[in-house]
């Protein structure tokens, strides 16, 4: 579906998420478990047409829609890079695709601004965006006029301040920051403990084996995020107020950030070597 004139959107539909890179579809199923509705966006052709087999029933009974689009800053088409190899690192940047020597195919796709899909379906209770190299054009399009209660991002590497910075000025007030390997939430509490963990296992094998084993009994002592659900390996997680942690301020999310950022740089990683995302609530 190809939106030539948005309508107006309205107020807020509690029972509707958006997942904004839906991939192998794994957080679009955790969502559907919960009784939500789904608008689920993946511009891969291969995974959208996989999620239509997978989710069916959802399909049928109109709980689920899977648009087959890339998000964009303007409606067109663009060449689109799949990943042969790591689908989930399929972009339309083919540096981000072509990572460690990775063949990729190039395909074109019908692209859209986030708006448009939100003037068309309705702004939702959750917004999830993890798209490579695409993210931040999605909260770029927003306006406070659209913006869901809960959002998150995947966190830019190098210049995440800029995000947040774009959240706070939309009415994001609360904000928390979740390490995607293992769904813990990094805080101004336990910031420095991440930060002498990573350093740990940037050091001998002994201690990166003892770090590996410290975060196999944190994850055994914290609370279930959600009992009911057991999250694959690379799924987003939960959202809304069901994290365990504090929500932090403007303030305290940019001291994480830089402190997240400083100990990439300590390491000289090339990156932050792990990965978060940016959840926040108005």
């Amino acid at each position: 579906m190809y939106l030539e004139e948005p309508s107006a959107p309205g107020a807020t539909l509690p029972d509707l998420i958006y997942d904004v890179g839906m991939h192998n579809g794994d957080d679009t199923a955790y969502y559907l478990h919960k009784g939500f509705r789904v608008v689920a966006i993946e511009a891969n052709p291969e995974l959208a047409r996989a999620g239509e087999k997978r989710f069916a029933d959802a399909i049928r009974s109109e709980k689920l829609q899977i648009m087959n689009v890339g998000i964009a800053r303007e409606r067109g088409t663009a060449e689109f890079f799949v990943s042969t190899e790591m689908d989930r690192w399929s972009s339309f940047d083919r540096d981000l695709a072509t990572r460690e020597g990775r063949p990729c195919r190039p395909v074109r796709i019908r692209c859209m601004p986030l708006s448009d899909i939100i003037h068309r379906h309705g702004i939702p209770y959750y917004l999830k965006i993890d798209i490579e190299g695409n993210d931040r054009i999605c909260i770029d399009n927003l306006d406070p006029d659209i913006i869901p209660p809960y959002l998150s991002i995947e966190m830019a590497h190098e210049d995440g301040d800029h995000d947040i910075h774009t959240l706070a000025a939309l009415g994001y007030r609360r904000f928390r920051c979740i390490r995607q390997t293992d769904l813990v939430p990094i805080h101004t509490r336990n910031v420095e403990f991440n930060s002498r963990l990573r350093r740990w296992r940037a050091g001998p094998l002994p201690a990166a084996l003892a770090v590996r084993a410290v975060r196999r009994l944190i994850q055994r002592l914290r609370p279930a995020i959600d009992a009911g659900w057991q999250f694959p390996a690379g799924a987003s997680g939960t959202f809304g107020e069901h994290w365990h942690g504090p929500w932090m301020s403007v303030e305290q999310i940019l001291a994480v950030w830089r402190r997240l950022r400083a100990t990439d740089a300590e390491l000289s990683t090339g990156g932050l070597g792990e990965w978060f995302d940016i959840h926040a609530a108005r």
